[in-house]
């Protein structure tokens, strides 16, 4: 239980993380930040569901196993429909599939013409170039000395731990454990 709650945990931090990246990369500009919003939207209602789950198998006997069995399912459901997902076409373009890029580009604005996939594509290319620029430029041990040296790296930084650190320290995490731990415990009766 304690290495599926840690495989879990970096699970949700990391899809925390990359899923507004992804839909941010690969959603037209004006659908983009309501897809965000609904993603956000997701997650809370997702956490709404679980409790609802869990309230529903409290009393069962061994209603625990039920409980993680359901978590399970909309797991393997996204882990299946990954495999329609169009790749990244930054990432693509950074490993050189200039053609994928350009086949995903065309999904994304089915609309669009030639000459504007080309724009878009030569653009991804010009900000992928100067990224592989940039880090070839620049150190790991430089970029992280600029993190504390450059007034608005340090603010950005700042406001970003403090913004976890205070999410961390309030405890909501904590009681959302607590409960499920309680739910769990007292549900196998």
């Amino acid at each position: 239980m304690c290495v599926g709650r840690f495989l879990i945990g970096l699970g949700v931090g990391s899809a925390s993380m990359i899923v507004p990246l992804y839909i941010g990369e690969i959603s037209p500009a004006r659908f983009r930040g309501r897809m965000i919003s609904v993603d956000m939207i997701f997650l809370g209602t997702g956490s709404v569901l679980a409790y609802a789950f869990d309230a529903a198998f409290y009393k069962v006997n061994h209603g625990w196993r039920y409980m993680i069995g359901i978590g399970a399912v909309p797991s393997i459901t996204l882990g299946i429909l990954l495999f329609w997902c169009p790749e990244s076409p930054r990432q693509l373009m950074y490993h050189g599939r200039r053609e994928q890029c350009e086949g995903v580009i065309r999904r994304i604005y089915p609309a669009a013409t030639e000459q504007q996939v080309y724009e878009k594509v030569t653009s991804i290319e010009a900000g992928v170039n100067a990224a592989k620029s940039l880090n070839e430029e620049i150190s790991l041990r430089k970029s992280m000395g600029m993190l504390f040296t450059v007034p608005a790296n340090l603010r950005a930084g700042i406001a970003a731990c403090g913004l976890m650190f205070f999410q961390q320290f309030c405890g909501f995490n904590t009681l959302m454990c607590k409960s499920q731990t309680c739910h769990l415990g007292d549900g196998s009766r």
